[in-house]
């Protein structure tokens, strides 16, 4: 009979396997720059679906959230019902991110902004707070040494490295359509995951009510009547962090994706597929931590629920498949905030901003090459400052990771949101709203609670969420006291306005008394 550790190297052997088949038919599908960044409109709804589904949902979906509901009960779960809103803010953008992927070149949310906005100052501003997704990198570093520490002999040191090592490999050699390509598989490995974990929880404890009843024995403020039972999820937290999530959707890495869908039309089938898909992350967050709880109480590690539940309800080889699964998952999320902060830097630091800015004469073929090679580099660099971050781990992957999160979401998702459904946005109004948001979560997080100590600031997404609201009020008010400087033939061809079709047929049509073609 196989060990655990075998059949864990069958499976990782076999996953390893099938990275490096479809990064090498990636490398087969990038035919220049702008393919290794955005791989444009390339692919269908079901292969964007799962990669949106698999980004989105990482360390914090199979390991942090469940600790999160393990440590703190149904409170908790305010986390997860951000998951139903994120495909709400997905609907609300794929459309207008994809069209202008299309129609305008945009190479990545930064970009989005400064073409949406004709702004420099936003693709640039919004380029360097991408950057604070290293904090997020982290995180997912973290989750990778966890699944492979629980599963293999490897030291936490060791599990870092290793993971690191192969996602910045395959993503510097194939850029986006690796990223696409492995990231929908991925996706595939973690629905089967949340399955195993439903079923296991289920078979090892009972239904929701039984789960519900053994944590309650425990500790009564687990339960599903105490919806506010921590601090981390106050009346102010718990919608809070259900209000974040939700527009976590709208992050660099994830937005770029719709970037990727191979024609509008398709988003609908896209947006059922990540329905699909967060429903059943939902439910793995679920059953996961009070299922995890039940088994298994007063864990010093709440990230490893999961692990241990399934090793309790599971043979060795389905255990073996959820640890490879997980580290799937992660990698899937590492891999797209790799190639989303090596392009902030060179695409939109670099070749977008500095170079016209400072009106170098460098030809197109000559730049678009140094971006390249910048863009490979960049990814190697994220990778280290993301280790020294996470060599330092804290008790809750979810926490890290929304440092970065946080401040990128305050910032620039209300603009998004208005910029993708509202013409009257102006220029002004949004670049006072993004730094509007920005500091509010900068100052509350790392000056009011990691300097002064104010603890209920020391919870990262509840000054993201501030800045999220402060922002959005903010940015269609601005908006109606300042001036639009964007010009309205531009405004009628990427909102698709009928006035500017109709405009055109006018054109086109025959003077009186001429004689038409037709």
């Amino acid at each position: 009979m196989m060990s655990l550790y075998g059949w864990t190297a069958l499976f990782g052997v076999f996953f390893l396997g099938l990275l490096f088949v479809l990064t090498y038919i990636a490398t087969k599908r990038t035919e220049g720059l702008r393919d290794f960044l955005v791989a444009p409109t390339s692919y269908g709804p079901v292969w964007v679906g799962l990669a949106v589904g698999a980004t989105a949902c990482s360390a914090a979906a199979t390991l942090g959230n469940p600790g999160l509901v393990y440590s703190y009960g149904w409170s908790g779960m305010w986390y997860g019902y951000g998951y139903g809103l994120m495909v709400i803010a997905w609907a609300v953008s794929a459309y207008q991110l994809n069209r202008f992927s299309r129609d305008l070149g945009a190479n990545s949310l930064p970009d989005f902004f400064g073409k949406r906005f004709q702004s420099p100052f936003l693709r640039a501003f919004s380029a360097i707070v991408t950057l604070f997704l290293a904090f997020y990198i982290a995180g997912q570093f973290a989750g990778a040494s966890l699944a492979i520490t629980e599963m293999t002999p490897l030291t936490y040191t060791n599990g870092i490295l290793i993971g690191a090592g192969i996602i910045v490999l395959y993503v510097m050699i194939g850029g986006a359509h690796a990223e696409i390509l492995n990231s929908a598989i991925q996706g595939a490995f973690m629905l089967i995951l949340g399955v195993i974990v439903i079923a296991a929880g289920f078979m090892s404890v009972g239904g929701i009510g039984e789960m519900n009843a053994a944590v309650v024995a425990q500790n009564p403020s687990l339960g599903a009547n105490s919806m506010f039972g921590a601090p981390h999820f106050s009346t102010f937290n718990g919608p809070a962090i259900f209000l974040a999530l939700g527009l976590f959707a709208l992050t660099p890495q994830l937005s770029r994706l719709w970037m990727a869908l191979d024609d509008e039309k398709n988003v609908k089938w896209t947006l059922l597929v990540s329905l699909i898909f967060m429903t059943v992350m939902y439910g793995l967050m679920l059953v996961g931590g009070l299922a995890g709880r039940a088994v298994a109480p007063g864990l010093e590690t709440p990230d490893v629920a999961t692990l241990i539940l399934v090793s309790n309800a599971m043979p060795d080889v389905v255990y073996a498949f959820v640890g490879v699964a997980i580290f799937a998952a992660i990698m899937s999320t590492t891999a797209g905030l790799f190639l989303t902060c090596a392009i902030a830097v060179s695409n939109d630091l670099y070749k977008d901003t500095l170079v016209p800015l400072l009106g170098w004469n460098v030809d197109d073929s000559t730049l678009d090459r140094q971006t390249n090679i910048g863009t490979r580099l960049m990814i190697l660099i994220m990778a280290i400052v993301a280790l020294i971050i996470a060599f330092n781990p804290p008790n809750f992957l979810t926490g890290l990771m929304w440092i970065g999160i946080g401040a990128f979401a305050a910032a620039f998702v209300p603009i998004l949101l208005w910029g993708s459904i509202w013409d009257g946005v102006t220029p002004t109004a949004a670049k006072v709203s993004a730094i509007v948001g920005f500091s509010i979560h900068t100052i509350g997080y790392f000056g009011l609670g990691q300097t002064l100590g104010m603890t209920l600031w020391t919870v990262p997404w509840r000054g993201s969420a501030l800045g999220i609201v402060v922002s959005f009020v903010l940015c269609p008010l601005l908006s109606l006291a300042t001036t639009q400087t964007l010009d309205e033939s531009f405004l009628d061809d990427i909102f698709y306005r009928k006035r500017s079709s109709v405009s055109r047929e006018i054109t086109d049509r025959p003077e009186a008394g001429e004689v038409s073609d037709d």
